[in-house]
């Protein structure tokens, strides 16, 4: 099993590649940069949450996609994806 540290740093990657792809950007955007700012429109943030499904194999919890407006930020989405999928929130 891997250490959370592995955990962390795989999950990281996973994201920012998945970010980058939603952008088309080159670099993930800094974590406190707006996501509207960054490019992503509504509907591209809840594509690019559907491929973070995909990507960690857990639905993202129905809670949390009736609240999805208040992710402004590269760093908001990033947390919550990882408490999702890190944290024990995803069964």
């Amino acid at each position: 099993m891997a250490s959370p540290e592995s955990r962390d740093a795989l999950f990281n990657r996973a994201f920012d590649r998945l970010v980058m792809a939603a952008l088309e950007a080159p670099n993930v955007p800094p974590d406190e940069e707006e996501l509207a700012e960054a490019g992503l429109d509504s509907l591209g943030l809840l594509s690019l949450v559907m491929s973070i499904e995909d990507e960690f194999g857990v639905p993202w919890p129905i809670e949390n996609l009736t609240s999805i407006g208040r992710l402004a930020t590269v760093g908001l989405l990033r947390k919550t994806a990882r408490e999702i999928y890190l944290g024990g929130v995803a069964r």
